[in-house]
């Protein structure tokens, strides 16, 4: 979206003009026409439910974080 709005904004500010922005867009286009999302099946979770779980992943990513320091502190 970034690169969408650099784009538009050059040519609104005349350093590009339509046939630039125009060949730009076509690229982009190409770019993402091959890209394929997946349809995942979205769980049905209560509130508690989804704050346990958050949390839970919460505590193994902290605990992956303090392993990976302690490894890397242990190298050097």
């Amino acid at each position: 979206m970034e690169d969408f709005r650099d784009e538009r904004e050059k040519l609104e500010t005349y350093w590009t003009d339509q046939d630039g922005f125009d060949r730009w867009m076509e690229k982009e286009l190409a770019y993402y026409a091959e890209a394929k999302l997946q349809d995942r099946e979205v769980e049905v979770l209560t509130e508690m439910e989804r704050i346990q779980r958050r949390n839970e992943l919460d505590r193994q990513r902290l605990e992956q974080m303090k392993k990976a320091a302690e490894e890397s502190g242990s190298q050097q």
